[in-house]
């Protein structure tokens, strides 16, 4: 009998817990979030979109210690203008554009995850991969 007691007390206390556990949802509760971002990509020569990255990496490593914003900003003109540029090495191999390509990973590395030291690395190769790519243009 005793164990009879004890299972029905133990069915009371699990329906009891399970009832408490219930998810309940308000379906008159709504979210609405719009995010509008308007893009305008650069224009200019090949020299000119490399010579805008080369100029917003300059400095990159400073903004990303002083002012989080600013390097997001230069950030999204360095991308800009690459995306740009790209389209102009449609003759040259992947070899010769994986360098430019990696800076510019970098320079996005430094940015997002916050490494200032990445930044200066990119910095300090960038002229001369600029440089070896506009010769073989």
């Amino acid at each position: 009998m005793k164990s009879r007691a004890l299972q029905s007390c133990m069915f009371a206390v699990a329906i009891a817990l399970t009832a408490g556990c219930s998810t309940t949802y308000d379906t008159g509760a709504t979210t609405t979030t719009t995010v509008s971002t308007t893009t305008t990509l650069p224009k200019g020569t090949t020299e000119e979109l490399l010579a805008n990255i080369l100029s917003a990496v300059t400095g990159l490593g400073d903004a990303i210690v002083n002012d989080s914003a600013e390097a997001k900003e230069r950030l999204a003109y360095i991308n800009a203008n690459w995306k740009v540029v790209q389209e102009d090495f449609g003759i040259l191999t992947t070899d010769d554009v994986d360098p430019l390509s990696r800076l510019v990973a970098l320079a996005n590395t430094a940015v997002t995850r916050k490494r200032p030291a990445d930044a200066d690395k990119a910095q300090k190769f960038l002229p001369a991969v600029i440089e070896a790519l506009l010769e073989k243009l």
